[in-house]
């Protein structure tokens, strides 16, 4: 870590924060997106069998 804090690895440093700041939303939205998901399942389901 304290390799990439250095000025000539700048450009790894960032990278390197912008993939853990993506994997902790990930994580966050990993529920939404599931339960989203299964609400357009539900949807179709619906849909074709006319019960909605």
């Amino acid at each position: 870590m304290k390799q990439l804090q250095k000025a000539e690895n700048k450009t790894q440093f960032i990278y390197y924060k912008e993939l853990q700041i993506s994997s902790e939303q990930y994580q966050m939205n990993r529920v939404a997106m599931i339960e989203s998901n299964s609400e357009k399942v539900l949807d179709i389901v619906h849909k074709v069998f006319n019960i909605g």
